[in-house]
């Protein structure tokens, strides 16, 4: 059953009519489905999305959605939520870490931790957190090491061929970035060497490596120069970076 947001109308035409929205979260559970009503702030919505998984810590994470005009947008918590899905049928909205700490030390509680990780890890996964190859080797163990706080894959696929190493494993029960494929033997050595490790703590040293890159927190932008060459451009609180070979190369300051 849906959840429901109700607060106090001042037009009584408007009391008995309930909108509905779906919200997916980051560990790809299952779909929250909550009505609202005409008057009922971005705010409720967040903090109920919030308290569904018990996250305390909420200033760090919005809910984002498509708008009319294909546009990415982020929930405002001060406007109703109905002026801003109007017009668009079934809307979808995404769970998404809104502000990225620039120290994971400052998170008191693990569950926003987690959440944190399970972001900046899809961030990897979608080409948005920029890094090196070594870098994303690392991080690709990291994960790996955290598996037991990720789901697996109830039925993993079959193989034609299974190799000898149990690298082939990390094809079957963890996502890695397109761009690793064929890597998976590179991420198995990298991954032996930090056996012991516990899964939160592979989590936290994930998050300390990624929030040390330029990249960490922002969204790039392909782009050509006049020659024709990619980059990428970003924008941050200091101006526009822009990225070449995975590499920052200039800021144009605001």
């Amino acid at each position: 059953m849906p959840g429901l947001l109700k607060l106090p109308s001042r037009n009584r035409n408007y009391d008995s009519i309930h909108y509905l929205c779906t919200v997916k979260f980051l560990d790809d559970s299952e779909a929250l489905s909550v009505t609202y009503q005409r008057d009922t702030k971005g705010r409720f919505l967040i903090d109920y999305v919030c308290s569904s998984i018990d996250l305390l810590e909420k200033d760090y994470f919005g809910l984002k959605y498509t708008d009319a005009d294909k546009q990415e947008c982020w929930i405002d918590p001060l406007k109703s939520i109905y002026s801003q899905l109007k017009g668009i049928s079934n809307p979808l909205l995404f769970f998404h870490v809104k502000f990225y700490p620039e120290d994971p030390s400052v998170i008191k509680e693990e569950i926003t931790r987690y959440q944190l990780f399970l972001q900046v890890r899809k961030d990897l996964e979608e080409n948005r957190l920029i890094c090196s190859l070594q870098d994303a080797l690392l991080f690709s163990a990291y994960i790996v090491q955290g598996r037991d706080n990720l789901p697996y894959s109830a039925s993993p696929p079959s193989l034609t061929h299974q190799p000898s190493s149990p690298a082939w494993k990390y094809i079957l029960y963890v996502k890695l970035p397109s761009s690793l494929k064929g890597y998976e033997e590179n991420i198995y050595q990298l991954h032996r060497k930090l056996k012991g490790m516990k899964p939160a703590e592979a989590e936290f040293n994930f998050l300390k490596k990624a929030s040390t890159l330029p990249s960490f927190g922002i969204d790039p932008y392909i782009v050509q120069d006049i020659k024709g060459d990619q980059l990428y451009l970003t924008v941050t609180p200091q101006g526009i970076v822009s990225f070449v070979d995975n590499q920052a190369t200039n800021t144009y300051y605001w």
